[in-house]
Formats: structure tokens, C-alpha cells, sequence
């Protein structure tokens, strides 16, 4: 990282957790420095693949080879080998698969190196580090450039950038580090492949070699992924695709594109039963339970108002909640507000609407009311 700082993380079991976060512990954290000993930071990190070693790569241009020993918790106090090499910001340090050989690039610098140890090449932790190989005429200007190893460990493939002002293509470059050279001598690579279909100003940002599939997949900057492949050595990965025969057109869309004059459907035609107001919906259990857990589309009656019962304790014999009884009391406040019937004759009521109607006097020609009241019947029956 930044502040110069390798960390290790134990992601077993064993690993220590803070609110559901991994923690590193301050021992198990590498203190990168430079060649004054000062700290460095630390710009690419890659494991030995028996997990016993830890390749470095610094800003200031040094490889350097951390031995961790397992199952310790503990991270070493200095490096057990470093070198001071490349000419700038290492981009890249990567183990081979057999553990013997790093293979490491930097930015700024055209150069790949090839190291190995110098007292057992076997793959032994003991000897520092030498340089083996140096493979020139590769530059690199991305932070993110790196290289890949082969499955077996003996060939390192590696894409240079391209300047702006170059009109070629990048190509991809295999090297044999098995292959004895010096380091004055120009190394010519053992296979060199054009990326881009030869278009210009077109390179690789990206490689991985799978160990699996043992094909080589390349990310250019204009967006693409190349992948290369031999058919021999190669299994599956890209070749079930390439199998595949390629799907004919149908004759009337071939015969209406020969055709200049004719207009040959172009792009997604869209039926009008497969719009969604137009889509039937499956009669599926799962659609019924939907439906009837919904109130609108089962149309569910409105339940009861819900609260404690009154009216048990007074005596009155009725339940009622304390809801209904709210929407009783506003129904009956509204119905006879204004309203009072005490000591009013209705016929008197009826006889005001009576006046001046031509539909009443039509309706009533006969007179069919009483002459006299109820209260005036009762007291001509008394005087009599």
C-alpha cells in the first residue's frame, strides 16, 4: 500500500474480526524501505505459489523477497533478498508456477528481468536473488501493466505499449527463459503475435495466462479481449464457442437484403402480445397466492373496526366497539342537529310546501286534510 506497509491477512479460521471486519494484526504487517532505508511504498505484491515466500515490487525500482513462514503469525523484520534493477515504478513481480523464477517489470523502464536464486534454482528459499534473463524492446506506461507465466513455468508472455505518436499496432511476445543469454546480447522472442487486427496505436493493458485452459487472454485499451489459443494444447475455454457452427439466415431475410430496393427488417421486432399490458399471466400457484394475498384484486370485504368492547360492564346487555360507537354518535349528531320535533304538527309542515305549487294543487284538487287539528277535535269532544 501507501503507507508502505505489506499486510497479511488470515482468512481461515483463525482470522481476528472487529465488527464483522478483518483485522491485521500489527505483527503480521511488512515495512517495505528503500535501499537508504527509508520507507518505500509498495506498488505489487504476488505469492509463491507454496506460500512461503512474498515477491515486493517498490516505487523506487527494487524486487525484494519477503521468506513467511506459515502457521507463525509473524511477518519477517527484513527481506530475505532484494535487488535494485529497474528504473522506475515497478508495475509487476510475479512468481512463475514452479516457484523458481520471478519475472518482474517496472514503468518507464523497457526492460523485463527474469530472476532466479543463485544458490539453488531448484526453488529453495536459501541464495539471493540473480538476475537471469533481460528481455528488452518492451516499454511500459500503465500503472497496471503486468506479465503472465505459462503452466509449466518455462515461457513468460509480455505486451509493450505503444506511443501515442507511433502509427503501428502492440504485438504480444513469448520468451524462453530456459533459452541461455547474456545481458548484452538482444534477445529475440520465441513466438511474437500483432494484436488489434494491425490497427494503430493499439496495445495491451492486461494478460493472464490460464493454467487450466492454457490459453492467453489479452485486454487492449480500445476495450477489446484478444485470446490465443493452440489447438493441440489448449482444452475447452474458447474453443467450445469456436466449435459451434455459425447460425445461417433465415432465405427471406437473405433474399430481402440482397435486394437493394427492398427494406429488410432491421433490429428487435416487437409483437404486440409481448408488451406487458398485453401478456396473459400464468395460472400458477404462486400467482394465485399474489392475487389473494392482495385486498384489491381478491376483493376482500372490509373487515370490522377493531378495539376494546364497551357496553358489557354497565349492564346495557349490547357489545359495541369503542369505533361503532364514535360512528353512532356522529351519524345521530348530524342527523337530528337543528332539528326539534316537540310541539309541531307535521301537517303544518306539509301544508307550507302546499302553497303556491302548481303540482300540488293538481295532485290535491280535493281537499282531503281536516278541517281542524287533533288538539281542536279534543276540546270541541269536551265542551260537548
Amino acid at each position: 500500500s501507501r503507507d508502505g506497509t505489506v499486510r497479511l491477512w488470515n482468512l481461515g479460521p483463525r482470522g481476528k474480526y472487529t465488527f464483522d471486519c478483518l483485522k491485521c494484526d500489527e505483527g503480521r504487517s511488512i515495512r517495505i524501505k528503500n535501499k537508504g532505508g527509508r520507507r518505500t511504498v509498495a506498488t505489487c505484491v504476488s505469492w509463491r505459489p507454496d506460500g512461503c515466500e512474498v515477491a515486493v515490487g517498490t516505487s523506487c525500482g527494487s524486487v525484494q523477497a519477503w521468506e513467511c513462514v506459515p502457521n507463525t503469525g509473524k511477518a519477517p523484520n527484513r527481506p530475505a533478498t532484494a535487488k535494485w534493477e529497474h528504473q522506475g515504478e515497478v508495475t509487476c513481480a510475479l512468481y512463475s508456477s514452479n516457484g523458481t523464477k520471478i519475472a518482474s517489470r517496472a514503468r518507464g523502464d523497457d526492460r523485463v528481468l527474469v530472476w532466479g536464486r543463485d544458490g539453488d534454482l531448484g526453488g529453495g528459499l536459501k541464495g539471493n536473488l540473480k538476475l537471469l534473463h533481460t528481455y528488452r524492446g518492451v516499454p511500459c506506461e500503465n500503472d497496471g501493466a503486468n506479465l503472465a507465466w505459462d503452466p509449466d513455468g518455462r515461457h513468460v508472455a509480455v505486451g509493450g505499449a505503444v506511443s501515442p505518436k507511433e502509427e503501428h499496432a502492440g504485438t504480444l511476445r513469448i520468451y524462453d527463459t530456459q533459452r541461455n543469454s547474456s545481458d548484452d546480447e538482444d534477445i529475440k522472442p520465441a513466438a511474437e503475435v500483432g494484436l488489434g487486427g494491425g490497427e494503430p496505436r493499439t496495445y495491451m493493458t492486461r494478460i493472464l495466462w490460464h493454467p487450466r485452459l492454457n490459453q492467453i487472454f489479452c485486454g487492449l485499451n480500445n476495450g477489446d479481449i484478444q485470446v490465443f489459443y493452440d489447438p493441440k494444447l489448449s482444452t475447452n475455454g474458447v474453443i467450445l464457442c469456436i466449435s459451434r457452427a455459425i447460425k445461417r439466415p433465415d432465405a427471406l431475410v437473405a433474399l430481402l437484403r440482397s435486394n437493394p430496393n427492398s427494406t429488410a427488417p432491421v433490429g428487435p421486432v416487437l409483437a404486440p402480445h409481448a408488451l406487458p399490458m398485453y401478456r396473459v399471466e400464468r395460472n400458477t400457484k404462486r400467482h394465485r397466492d399474489e392475487n389473494r394475498a392482495d385486498p384489491v384484486r381478491s376483493k376482500k370485504p372490509q373487515p370490522p373496526a377493531n378495539g376494546p368492547m364497551i357496553g358489557a360492564s354497565s349492564g346495557t346487555g349490547t357489545m359495541q366497539t369503542v369505533a361503532g360507537l364514535n360512528f353512532t354518535q356522529f351519524v345521530v349528531s348530524n342527523t337530528t342537529k337543528n332539528k326539534l320535533y316537540a310541539g309541531r304538527d307535521p301537517r303544518e309542515e306539509l301544508f307550507k310546501y302546499a302553497e303556491g305549487k302548481s303540482y300540488v294543487d293538481h295532485a290535491y284538487d280535493k281537499k282531503v286534510y281536516a278541517d281542524k287539528t287533533a288538539e281542536e277535535e279534543e276540546e270541541d269532544m269536551k265542551k260537548k
